[in-house]
Parts: C-alpha cells; sequence; structure tokens
C-alpha cells in the first residue's frame, strides 16, 4: 500500500507543474491581443484620420500624405485633396486678388503652361490647379489645359501672350522667389524650385476656393 500511495503522489507532483503553466499561458494571450489592438489603432489613426485642423472656419482633415476640405457648391459637397494646409503656405507672396483673373472674366479656355525642360514635380502643381479649374471635378468646370512655353513633343505652345479676357494663361516657372503675381491677365506661378511649385499652387486653389 506503502508504494501505491508513493506512486499517486509522484504522478501528482508531475501533474502540478502543468497546472501552474495555465494561468500564465493565458496571460500571455491577453497580453498579445492588447499589443494586436493597440498596433491596429495606431495604424487606423497613421492611415486614415490622423490629424484634424480648422483653419477659417473650415474644417480640414489629413489623410495619408493630403489635406481634404470639403467644399459646397450648389447642394453639391466636394472633397478636395490638396498637399498643404493653408497654415504652411502664410509665407508666400501672393499678389491681392490674382484668382479675380478667373473668378470675374469666366475665361472660356484655361492654359497651364510651363518650360519643358522643368522637371515632373512642377507638371505636379499644373496638376493641382487643373483639377480644380477644369471640367474633371466639375468644380469651376472650365475647359482646361497644359501647354509648353517652347515647342516641344507637338504640345501647344501657349505663353503670356497669349491671354485674354476669355483665354487665361497660368505660367508655372521657377525664380529667385517665392511668388504669385500677374502680367495684365497672365498669372504667373513662380517657385524658387519645382517643390515650392507645388506649394504656390495650393495657394492658388486655396484663393480660388
Amino acid at each position: 500500500m506503502a508504494k501505491k500511495k508513493s506512486s499517486e503522489s509522484k504522478a501528482k507532483e508531475q501533474e502540478e507543474p502543468d497546472k501552474k503553466l495555465s494561468p500564465t499561458f493565458s496571460f500571455l494571450i491577453v497580453v498579445g491581443a492588447i499589443i494586436l489592438i493597440f498596433v491596429a489603432t495606431l495604424l487606423v489613426s497613421r492611415f486614415f484620420l490622423t490629424e484634424n485642423y480648422s483653419y477659417n472656419g473650415f474644417e480640414f482633415v489629413k489623410r495619408g500624405n493630403f489635406w481634404v476640405i470639403e467644399i459646397q457648391k450648389g447642394a453639391q459637397p466636394y472633397h478636395i485633396e490638396l498637399y498643404y494646409h493653408p497654415s504652411e503656405l502664410e509665407d508666400l507672396v501672393v499678389e491681392k486678388n490674382i484668382e479675380d483673373i478667373i473668378l470675374d472674366n469666366h475665361p472660356s479656355k484655361v492654359y497651364i503652361t510651363l518650360n519643358p525642360r522643368l522637371s515632373s514635380t512642377a507638371v505636379i502643381a499644373g496638376t493641382e490647379i487643373a483639377k480644380i479649374l477644369g471640367e474633371r471635378n466639375h468644380i469651376f468646370n472650365i475647359p482646361t489645359s497644359g501647354a509648353l512655353t517652347e515647342p516641344s513633343n507637338n504640345q501647344p505652345v501657349i505663353t503670356c501672350e497669349n491671354a485674354t479676357g476669355q483665354t487665361s494663361v497660368i505660367w508655372i516657372k521657377t525664380g529667385p522667389n517665392n511668388i504669385i503675381y500677374s502680367e495684365d491677365e497672365c498669372i504667373i506661378i513662380q517657385g524658387s524650385d519645382s517643390n515650392e511649385t507645388i506649394r504656390l499652387a495650393d495657394r492658388f486653389v486655396y484663393g480660388l476656393l
């Protein structure tokens, strides 16, 4: 009988370590789940709604690389994506009421022109303006085309000389200063480099909106 009790005691001792592991394993599962939820929350906030800022009564939401603002045209809401928040553009020099060349003249055609030697970044600047003025998103709904200041790849050659009351020309260029100014009916967006032309383009768009 003594041997039997001894065998049963050893069996119980061997089972006890397994019982002690169970709470630890459960704890690890709970900790792992909390970590996964925390990481998922960070990812959602990073890629979907990371920042919210208001500016002059308008609400802006940061989604990925873009700032999104909602505007209303009649009963139709539009969500506009731009690279820069207005607060990031306050240092730029802009001729007063320059957007009135577009808003007051109601041109039947807009050309956005640049030198063919500029980098593709300057083309992005032109696209920022075209998506607001052009027919694709039906905001201003003005026929808007790209052009070049010099002959290249069979593109139309447009300069400030082509600007009239009914044909608006927006010339994107580089120069010593960041500035938006006009020469008669021509709007000139000049950045100190191609990256700055995007900032200036967004600033011009905010003026239009």
